[in-house]
């Protein structure tokens, strides 16, 4: 009876702290440029936890005779904590758009914008955005480039806790001299969040590229848009 007592404590000690855990935790999802508030409830230690997704490219357009282009480049891609900030406090957060899909006729991705949160006029954070695919007509392929994540304090007198960069992923290329066919796909560079264009969906998603053409005149997929996600515990 003693150790089922026990037992049972321990179970609902554990059960209530990570409810309370649970409880004060807060996420804010920018998917569009705006800006965000240092709460009230905050402290100068409250650390602040920033996921940066730029932009990704887009994938490259078929013209006629050719059935492949490259894929677009994913958006770079990392994560920030900061600590520092006061109550009523703002950072404004811009949001990197995904580039346009090459066009039919072999036109050429658009570049992924580049996501960024900006303090007291200082850039803290960053990524980058993916390089477009140049349009096939002939020749040799030529992928889009990875964006890249950066962070620091700069001049806002904030402390930088830790970051990561997570890695992002440059577009691709028919792994064979000379252009395929189109029974090979080309998917777009990824990120650990984003989904990269592939067959199923040419177009990218939370900074992934978009999918080279596969078709004769076809188009490419368009990148996906960036993202911001900012997570603390009060």
């Amino acid at each position: 009876m003693k150790h089922t007592l026990l037992l049972t404590t321990a179970i609902a000690a554990l059960t209530f702290g990570s409810a309370a855990w649970a409880a004060s935790m807060h996420t804010m999802v920018f998917s569009s440029s705006g800006t965000f508030t240092i709460p009230a409830t905050a402290a100068a230690s409250t650390e602040f936890e920033f996921t940066v997704i730029g932009g990704g490219g887009g994938g490259g357009g078929c013209s006629t005779g050719i059935f492949q282009a490259a894929s677009g480049g994913s958006g770079g891609a990392g994560f920030a904590s900061y600590s520092g900030f006061t109550a009523g406090q703002t950072v404004t957060v811009t949001i990197g758009a995904g580039g346009a899909n090459g066009a039919f006729g072999g036109g050429a991705g658009g570049g992924g914008g580049t996501s960024k949160l900006v303090f007291t006029g200082t850039t803290i954070a960053q990524s980058t955005g993916g390089g477009g695919s140049p349009g096939q007509t002939a020749g040799t392929m030529v992928a889009g480039t990875a964006g890249a994540f950066s962070a620091s304090t700069g001049a806002s007198g904030l402390t930088l806790a830790s970051s990561l960069n997570y890695g992002a992923e440059e577009g691709t290329v028919f792994p064979w001299s000379g252009i395929g066919n189109w029974t090979y796909t080309i998917p777009g560079g990824g990120n650990p969040l984003g989904h990269a264009g592939t067959v199923n969906n040419y177009n990218g998603v939370l900074g992934g590229g978009g999918m080279g053409c596969q078709y004769v005149g076809s188009p490419g997929g368009a990148g996906g848009s960036g993202v911001v996600i900012v997570r603390w515990a009060v």
